[in-house]
Protein backbone atom coordinates (compact mmCIF):
# COMPACT_ATOMS: atom_id res chain seq x y z
CA UNK A 1 0.00 0.00 0.00
CA UNK A 2 1.05 3.58 -0.54
CA UNK A 3 0.54 6.60 1.72
CA UNK A 4 -2.57 7.68 -0.16
CA UNK A 5 -4.28 4.39 0.68
CA UNK A 6 -3.15 4.50 4.30
CA UNK A 7 -4.33 8.09 4.74
CA UNK A 8 -7.83 7.02 3.78
CA UNK A 9 -7.77 4.74 6.85
CA UNK A 10 -6.31 7.24 9.34
CA UNK A 11 -9.64 8.90 10.18
CA UNK A 12 -11.22 5.53 10.96
CA UNK A 13 -8.16 4.58 13.01
CA UNK A 14 -8.44 7.79 15.07
CA UNK A 15 -12.10 6.95 15.75
CA UNK A 16 -11.30 3.31 16.67
CA UNK A 17 -13.45 2.09 13.80
CA UNK A 18 -10.88 -0.18 12.11
CA UNK A 19 -10.61 -3.90 12.62
CA UNK A 20 -7.31 -5.26 13.90
CA UNK A 21 -6.57 -6.60 10.41
CA UNK A 22 -6.82 -3.04 9.04
CA UNK A 23 -5.18 -1.26 11.98
CA UNK A 24 -2.04 -3.44 12.25
CA UNK A 25 -0.60 -2.60 8.80
CA UNK A 26 -1.48 1.07 9.32
CA UNK A 27 0.38 1.14 12.64
CA UNK A 28 3.40 -0.50 10.99
CA UNK A 29 3.31 2.07 8.17
CA UNK A 30 3.11 4.98 10.63
CA UNK A 31 6.27 3.76 12.35
CA UNK A 32 8.14 4.46 9.12
CA UNK A 33 6.13 7.41 7.72
CA UNK A 34 6.38 10.74 9.53
CA UNK A 35 3.88 12.41 7.15
CA UNK A 36 1.15 9.89 8.02
CA UNK A 37 1.95 10.30 11.73
CA UNK A 38 1.36 14.05 11.34
CA UNK A 39 -1.97 13.37 9.62
CA UNK A 40 -2.96 11.09 12.52
CA UNK A 41 -1.91 13.74 15.05
CA UNK A 42 -4.10 16.27 13.24
CA UNK A 43 -7.05 13.88 13.27
CA UNK A 44 -6.61 13.24 17.00
CA UNK A 45 -6.38 16.99 17.69
CA UNK A 46 -9.52 17.58 15.62
CA UNK A 47 -11.33 14.82 17.49
CA UNK A 48 -10.50 16.50 20.82
CA UNK A 49 -12.31 19.63 19.69
CA UNK A 50 -15.55 17.70 19.48
CA UNK A 51 -15.26 15.70 22.69
CA UNK A 52 -17.79 17.05 25.16
CA UNK A 53 -16.62 18.14 28.57
CA UNK A 54 -18.17 15.90 31.25
CA UNK A 55 -19.44 18.85 33.29
CA UNK A 56 -21.22 20.27 30.24
CA UNK A 57 -23.11 17.10 29.37
CA UNK A 58 -26.82 17.26 30.05
CA UNK A 59 -28.26 14.51 32.18
CA UNK A 60 -30.68 12.41 30.15
CA UNK A 61 -33.76 11.48 32.17
CA UNK A 62 -34.33 7.78 32.71
CA UNK A 63 -36.67 6.26 30.15
CA UNK A 64 -36.15 9.10 27.69
CA UNK A 65 -35.23 6.87 24.75
CA UNK A 66 -38.23 4.62 25.37
CA UNK A 67 -40.63 7.57 25.48
CA UNK A 68 -39.22 9.02 22.26
CA UNK A 69 -39.42 5.64 20.50
CA UNK A 70 -42.99 5.06 21.73
CA UNK A 71 -44.13 8.50 20.52
CA UNK A 72 -42.43 7.98 17.16
CA UNK A 73 -44.15 4.61 16.69
CA UNK A 74 -47.48 6.18 17.69
CA UNK A 75 -47.14 8.62 14.79
CA UNK A 76 -46.05 11.73 16.71
CA UNK A 77 -44.31 14.05 14.24
CA UNK A 78 -42.66 16.12 16.95
CA UNK A 79 -44.52 19.31 16.08
CA UNK A 80 -45.34 21.58 18.99
CA UNK A 81 -48.86 21.40 20.32
CA UNK A 82 -50.90 24.50 19.47
CA UNK A 83 -53.04 25.92 22.29
CA UNK A 84 -56.79 26.02 21.75
CA UNK A 85 -56.75 29.82 21.35
CA UNK A 86 -54.37 29.77 18.37
CA UNK A 87 -50.63 29.96 17.99
CA UNK A 88 -48.15 30.94 20.70
CA UNK A 89 -47.69 34.34 19.03
CA UNK A 90 -51.19 35.41 20.01
CA UNK A 91 -50.68 35.45 23.79
CA UNK A 92 -51.26 38.95 25.21
CA UNK A 93 -47.92 39.14 27.00
CA UNK A 94 -45.97 38.12 23.91
CA UNK A 95 -47.87 40.62 21.76
CA UNK A 96 -47.10 43.36 24.29
CA UNK A 97 -43.40 42.51 24.34
CA UNK A 98 -43.26 42.40 20.53
CA UNK A 99 -44.97 45.78 20.21
CA UNK A 100 -42.74 47.28 22.90
CA UNK A 101 -39.65 45.99 21.11
CA UNK A 102 -40.83 47.40 17.80
CA UNK A 103 -41.56 50.77 19.41
CA UNK A 104 -38.11 50.84 21.01
CA UNK A 105 -36.49 50.05 17.66
CA UNK A 106 -38.40 52.87 15.94
CA UNK A 107 -37.48 55.24 18.76
CA UNK A 108 -33.80 54.35 18.40
CA UNK A 109 -33.92 54.92 14.65
CA UNK A 110 -35.57 58.33 15.09
CA UNK A 111 -33.09 59.32 17.82
CA UNK A 112 -30.11 58.29 15.70
CA UNK A 113 -31.47 60.24 12.73
CA UNK A 114 -31.93 63.33 14.91
CA UNK A 115 -28.43 63.01 16.37
CA UNK A 116 -26.98 62.76 12.88
CA UNK A 117 -28.58 66.08 11.95
CA UNK A 118 -27.46 67.91 15.08
CA UNK A 119 -24.85 70.51 14.28
CA UNK A 120 -21.43 69.16 15.05
CA UNK A 121 -18.44 71.40 15.77
CA UNK A 122 -16.28 71.98 12.75
CA UNK A 123 -12.90 73.51 12.21
CA UNK A 124 -9.22 72.79 12.10
CA UNK A 125 -8.65 73.07 15.85
CA UNK A 126 -11.27 70.94 17.60
CA UNK A 127 -10.79 70.72 21.35
CA UNK A 128 -12.65 69.05 24.19
CA UNK A 129 -12.50 72.15 26.39
CA UNK A 130 -13.37 75.67 25.40
CA UNK A 131 -10.52 77.48 27.21
CA UNK A 132 -7.56 75.30 26.37
CA UNK A 133 -4.29 77.21 26.61
CA UNK A 134 -2.06 77.39 23.58
CA UNK A 135 1.42 75.90 23.55
CA UNK A 136 2.94 79.37 24.00
CA UNK A 137 0.78 80.00 27.09
CA UNK A 138 1.77 76.65 28.55
CA UNK A 139 5.47 77.36 27.97
CA UNK A 140 5.08 80.80 29.59
CA UNK A 141 3.39 79.26 32.66
CA UNK A 142 6.14 76.65 32.92
CA UNK A 143 8.81 79.35 32.78
CA UNK A 144 7.06 81.24 35.59
CA UNK A 145 6.94 78.08 37.70
CA UNK A 146 10.61 77.40 37.00
CA UNK A 147 11.57 80.95 38.07
CA UNK A 148 9.51 80.57 41.27
CA UNK A 149 11.13 77.21 41.99
CA UNK A 150 14.56 78.73 41.46
CA UNK A 151 13.73 81.58 43.84
CA UNK A 152 12.45 79.11 46.47
CA UNK A 153 15.53 76.95 46.18
CA UNK A 154 17.71 80.05 46.65
CA UNK A 155 16.04 80.57 50.05
CA UNK A 156 17.35 82.92 52.80
CA UNK A 157 20.77 83.33 51.23
CA UNK A 158 19.20 85.36 48.45
CA UNK A 159 17.40 87.66 50.83
CA UNK A 160 14.03 85.90 51.01
CA UNK A 161 12.00 85.04 54.08
CA UNK A 162 12.26 81.27 54.73
CA UNK A 163 9.27 79.48 53.19
CA UNK A 164 8.15 82.69 51.45
CA UNK A 165 8.45 84.18 48.00
CA UNK A 166 8.69 87.71 49.28
CA UNK A 167 12.02 89.39 49.95
CA UNK A 168 13.20 89.70 53.54
CA UNK A 169 12.93 93.24 54.88
CA UNK A 170 16.28 94.67 55.60
CA UNK A 171 16.57 97.72 57.83
CA UNK A 172 13.94 99.69 59.81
Amino acid sequence: MICKEYRALISGYADDELSEAQAAPLRQHMIDCQACRKVLAGEVALKRWFEPEPELLAAVPSGFAERVARRAFDGDTGEALVPAGGSDHETPLLQFVLRLTAAAAVLLLVASALMRNVGLPAGDHLRAELNVPTNEEIIEQLEILNREAAVESAGPAEGLEPGSRTPRKVGP
